[in-house]
């Protein structure tokens, strides 16, 4: 006759198989993240490549002339095409535009703006396009130049200029004299404590200018003063201001 007793099973611990796995997993998780990175990383390139695809398309088919933000490993791309290439005149970067092979836009047959928007190391990227004759119009919105405006005097026949003063120091602004080609000038946030910082000396630098604008925040009979002394003292341009404190 058989026992018909139950069979007692053993009661072991499970903690030794967690602790094994845990260190198994530990161990691997360097390499998991790595090829998720990996991945993330080829997946965002694609989607940038196929991006700008689309952007030179239509510019190639003329409803657009301007190129936006093309990442830097796929400048090449925007070169494959010569009619294409010739057909854009602006370009917006952002983000760290220190990247050598950005400078390379530089070379667009008929390129003649460039903006920048929330950019961080312009000064290499101005310093990647020294000597540039296309660049007429520049634009540095809410940009960041480490070394002051020095550098602009690199580009032979820069026209228009707009930038925000931010927190430059009058030294930093004293680099943007003797631009000898500047016809247009637009200056925002153009303050120091509550009055704008010296200005005039800079303006009067620049034998072509034309055109200026100006926005300050300041105290309302301050700027009227201000800007009462700026047209006294420019009398062949067109000046307008903006009071940014109201």
């Amino acid at each position: 006759m058989h026992d018909s007793k139950p069979y007692r099973f053993e009661q072991t611990s499970s903690l030794p198989f967690f602790l094994i796995f845990g260190v198994i997993a530990y161990a691997a998780f360097p390499f998991v993240k790595q090829s998720i990175t990996q991945q993330a990383e080829q997946a965002a390139a694609k989607q940038s490549r196929v991006a700008l695809a689309d952007q030179l398309r239509e510019i190639k088919a003329g409803k657009t002339n301007a190129l936006v933000h093309p990442a830097p490993q796929f400048i090449e791309d925007v070169f494959a095409d010569a009619e294409c290439a010739a057909k854009i005149r602006d370009v917006y970067l952002g983000g760290d535009v220190s990247d050598p092979r950005l400078a390379k836009l530089a070379e667009l047959p008929n390129l003649k703006c460039v903006i920048l928007f929330g950019a961080g190391n312009v000064d290499a990227f101005i310093e990647g396009i020294r000597d540039s004759k296309n660049i007429e119009e520049l634009c540095l919105d809410w940009s960041v130049m480490k070394t002051g405006f020095a550098c602009l005097k690199s580009l032979p026949n820069l026209r228009s200029l707009a930038f925000q003063v931010n927190c430059n120091t009058q030294e930093e602004l004293d680099g943007l004299k003797n631009l000898q080609s500047l016809e247009r000038l637009t200056i925002s946030r153009l303050w120091q404590s509550d009055k704008p910082i010296s200005i005039l000396p800079i303006l009067q630098s620049y034998p072509r200018l034309r055109e200026l604008t100006i926005g300050a925040e300041c105290r309302e009979r301050d700027f009227e003063e201000y800007k009462r002394s700026i047209i006294s003292a420019l009398p062949n341009c067109k000046c307008r201001f903006l009071d940014e404190g109201q």
